[in-house]
Order: structure tokens, then sequence, then C-alpha cells
């Protein structure tokens, strides 16, 4: 026989505890003439085999009817999915927060987070003690807040030395240029990376030009044009300029940083009345896009739409779309032929680094789907 507390000891409950159950039912204390409890071997048993059932998401009455009956079957089956939720929920938690710290793969958290809501991902980064423009590239980039400055220091690497950072030639820009009903007096271009499209704007135009970029180093590349360009740093989501000020914006593969959406609203209030906006946009080309397309541009792109829910967008927008087109393959190959041969070239030194891998894993993508996908260039005026 044991006391109430020798009971509580051995089974790891308190003696309120105890109480509780031996009004339920589940042990029947005997009380002794001096006045204390005493519990039998078997009472011991039961509160043992209840703590077990009772961990495992049964109630206290069915781990009662669980000793003193027959198992019901579909008590404890429904029990078993509940307790599989859970423990689903809780290793999403798990890894959430391992994430999160930096102990285990992020990625998957930043695809999850951007997937679900851009602007709160980046927000979310930029509370961690990144700005703007390291944080932009946290979320579409490295996807690693604590493997970052590697990364980017790899990801530089591979591109140093590369004219251009995206799809795009000089038939396509001129194209879109020529497109316009009149040619414009002063022109922004957003994102101009190192000015292969800055250069053919102030070729083709008598316009003032300003080139907008966040990387400095990338301006630099327009030094012998500043006869021609005014270059500036600055982040195209908060662009330092008054309202009505260009006759036209141009935007080269860069607007999908801020979202198709959100760029269409957010530089509208810089175009003068009925003013222009060109830009390149990546799209959906195939209505039924191979697996590994789907895959790839899932985790780079979520937000990537069709031509046609991109042109409703831009009506919706307050734009008046006036032409667009899908960018040629000379463009994929200016862009995709240097890249891919400078990766060759970096394969031993880089292969084991993660923005190796990225590159070659959307070049090997492009050539293995070809046609799923592209660029689409907008030109579109302001009309309210």
């Amino acid at each position: 026989m044991y006391r109430i507390s020798e009971v509580a000891a051995l089974v790891g409950l308190s003696r309120t505890t105890l109480l509780y159950y031996e009004k339920l039912g589940i042990v029947k204390g005997i009380r002794l003439p001096n006045g204390y409890r005493s519990y039998s071997e078997q009472d011991v048993r039961r509160l043992r085999l209840v703590t077990h059932l009772h961990v495992a998401g049964l109630t206290l009455r069915e781990c009662m009817a669980c000793i003193d009956q027959k198992n019901d079957k579909k008590l404890l089956t429904g029990r078993l999915q509940q307790l599989e939720k859970e423990i689903a929920i809780k290793l999403q938690a798990k890894k959430l927060l391992e994430a999160m710290l930096g102990v285990s793969e992020s990625r998957t958290w930043h695809h999850s987070l951007e997937k679900a809501s851009p602007d709160a991902h980046l927000h979310w980064i930029k509370t961690q003690g990144f700005n703007e423009k390291e944080a932009q590239r946290v979320r579409l980039l490295s996807k690693n807040m604590y493997e970052h400055d590697s990364y980017m220091a790899d990801f530089n690497h591979v591109f140093s030395g590369l004219t251009r950072l995206g799809p795009g030639c000089a038939s396509d820009t001129l194209r879109a240029l020529n497109s316009l009903p009149d040619l414009p007096k002063k022109i922004l271009e957003i994102g101009c990376g190192r000015g292969a499209a800055t250069r053919l704007l102030a070729a083709s135009t008598q316009a003032q030009i300003i080139a907008l970029d966040n990387e400095l180093s990338y301006l630099d590349a327009l030094d012998d044009m500043s006869n021609r360009v005014v270059r500036c740093c600055a982040s195209m989501s908060a662009l330092p300029f008054v309202n009505g000020a260009f006759d036209l914006i141009w935007s080269e593969g860069s607007a999908y940083i801020m979202g198709f959406s959100n760029a269409l609203q957010a530089w509208k209030k810089y175009l003068k009345p009925e003013g222009y906006l060109a830009v390149s946009e990546m799209v959906w080309l195939s209505k039924k896009p191979d697996k590994r397309a789907q895959a790839f541009w899932l985790k780079n792109y979520p937000a990537m739409m069709t031509v046609e829910q991109n042109k409703m967008l831009i009506k919706n927008s307050g734009y008046e779309l006036l032409t667009s087109f899908e960018m040629s393959k000379e463009a994929w190959a200016l862009y995709l032929t240097p890249l891919k041969e400078r990766v060759a070239a970096l394969q031993n030194q880089l292969s084991n680094k993660v923005a190796w891998q990225d590159l070659k894993n959307e070049i090997d993508i492009h050539e293995s789907c070809p046609g799923e996908y592209g660029y689409q260039f907008f030109i579109m005026q302001k009309r309210h």
C-alpha cells in the first residue's frame, strides 16, 4: 500500500491532481483510521496507464473508458488523426523557428513568406537590420540573412565584367522607343544596371536622361556618359523626384523587384499628364507551363503573371496600353550566353557555392523549358 505522497512521487502527479483523479473514480483510495489515504499497486498501475493515454490526447473520461471497456476504435482513430495534425503543425513551427534563427535551411521559409506577401516579407527583413537595398537582395536572391554577405560576394563575382544583368538587346529597346507617338524630352530610367539601355536612349533621343540604380558600382559604368546622363543612386521604391517630372519612365527587367503592380502604381505620379511608361516584365507564355519551370519560378517570382493578366493590370492601374511585344531570342542570348560562359569558367572555384548553383539552375531551366516564359515589353500612356 502507498500513501498519497508516495503515489504522487511514483507517477509524477501533484497531490491535488491525485485527489481530482480519485473524485473521477480513476483510483479508489482507502482512508485509514489515522486519517491518511492509502492506495494499492493496482491504483498505481491505473494512474500510469491513464497518464500515458492522456498524453496521447484522450480526455480523462476517455482514458477510463479505454481501461475499463473494449477499445473504441473510432474514438482512437479520431484522436490519432488529431494528434498527427498537431504534430505536423508543431514540426512546421519548429522548422520556422530554426530557419529564423539560421540553424537550418532558411530558403523554404523565405519562399513561403514571399508567396504569401512580398511586401510583408520585405518589411520583416528590414526589421532585422538590413537596409532597403540589401533587404531586397535577401528577399530575391540569397534568401538567407545569415549567409547573405558571402552569397552576394559570389553572385557579384560571377557577374563581374558582364554588361547585361538581364535579357535585353538594342533592337528590342529601339522597337519600344520607336513605338512612342512622340519623343520624350525628359527620361527617367529605373534600374539601369550597367547602362546598356541607357546608352541607346541617349544615342536615339535628345532627351535629358536620369539613370537610376541602387548599386553605385553599376552606375560607375556610365562614367563616360556624364555629358548626356545624370546618374542617381537611389531606391526605385522611394524616388527622389517631384511629381509630374518626366515625359517617359523606362525600366527594363527591374519592375519585378517592387512587383509589377506596385511599380505601375508607385511610378505613375512621377509622369507628366499623358506621359509614357515602358517596362519589360517576366511573363508566363504557356497556359500549362512545364512543372520544372513552374517550380523554379514559384520560388523565384511567385507573382509572375500571363501577358493578358498584365494587360488587365495596366488598364486597371490607369494606363492605356499602346503596344506590347515579346522580347527576342537575341535579348536572351545577350544575357545568357556570356553568363553561361562565366558560370562554366568559375565551376572549379564556385560550384559548391549557392549563388553559382542558383545561376546554373536558371540557365538550365531556360534551356530545358523554351517558350514556357519570357520577357514582354509593355509600352503604355498615363490616363488618370
